[in-house]
């Protein structure tokens, strides 16, 4: 399933980037999205899913589903997201952490 995952600042706002992405599953309001890069990840919160539907004739297609999530700390994250991370948080955007395993 393809869908596109648009970051925003921790609180929301203009798009920083999309990411393209096939998965399995499109994640939900809530749920946490890590992506790995070659030196940490980059950590992101569910805030809402979009989906877009396009009239063709008397029947809709369903387009491209859009996964908006904001930036969120990470104990493994990159120098890059946490300088993001401290971009926002500097211009007054305030980002949660990731919670803690029960393990």
């Amino acid at each position: 399933m393809k869908f596109s995952i648009c970051i925003v600042p921790p609180g929301g706002g203009e798009a920083d980037f999309t990411i393209a992405v096939e998965g399995s599953a499109i994640p939900r309001n809530g749920e946490y999205i890590t992506v790995q890069y070659e030196n940490g990840v980059g950590c992101y919160k569910v805030r809402y899913v979009t989906y877009c539907y396009e009239k063709q004739g008397d029947k809709f297609k369903d387009l491209m589903p859009v996964v908006e999530a904001e930036f969120v700390r990470h104990p493994y994250q990159s120098p890059e997201h946490k300088r993001c991370i401290e971009m926002y948080e500097s211009r007054g955007h305030k980002a949660d952490s990731y919670p803690e395993s029960g393990y």
